[in-house]
């Protein structure tokens, strides 16, 4: 059988085969996640008629297309740029994984000029384009953000001077009557 003929009847496979749930997931309790059931008088574990399916070999994808996607290559895991240059082209697809705007963007500017196809990206410059833009947005809201601050910080420097000045005044009143009192006083 040819690698088509394989991912066809692995497409196969996938279609018909049972959500395995854990026994007793009814029950509010339990999460509906597969655990191997190991009661002793345990039906399921029994594989009895009329009861829930266990996993088994027999569910499995042939072995050359386990782990391969649906045109045949085997997806690679991309967290920054220089982990491109190990894909072979051929038989893997690079998948970009959970990364930030910028590296996002160095990855795709880099794999634009391989021309590598990225598995879950559909247009990569479309994509590229997208993220610049948010960029560009991001930026302008850290400078409004900045100018902001300044202009606060500058507005309480004079706050603050104009209060020295006043603070002074009376001090400089008092020392004055002061002087007086004791021409006065002579």
């Amino acid at each position: 059988m040819n690698i088509e003929e394989l991912l066809d009847l692995k497409e196969r496979k996938k279609k018909n085969k049972p959500k395995f749930l854990r026994q007793q997931s009814h029950l509010s309790k339990l999460k509906k996640t597969w655990r191997k059931p190991k009661g002793i008088d345990s039906k399921l574990r029994l594989s009895k008629k009329g009861h829930r399916k266990k996993p088994s070999p027999g569910y499995g994808s042939p072995k050359l297309v386990k782990y391969l996607n649906q045109n045949g290559f085997k997806e690679i895991l991309i967290c920054n740029p220089k982990d491109l240059e190990n894909i072979n082209s051929k038989t893997q697809i690079p998948k970009i994984s959970k990364v930030g705007l910028k590296k996002k963007l160095q990855i795709l500017e880099k794999a634009l000029p391989l021309k590598l196809r990225i598995s879950n990206i559909k247009d990569i410059q479309k994509t590229i384009d997208i993220i610049n833009n948010t960029l560009k947005k991001k930026q302008e809201k850290k400078k409004k953000i900045s100018e902001k601050k300044e202009k606060s910080k500058k507005e309480l420097e004079i706050k603050v001077t104009e209060d020295t000045k006043e603070e002074k005044k009376p001090k400089i009143k008092e020392e004055e009557k002061k002087e007086k009192d004791k021409l006065l006083i002579k």
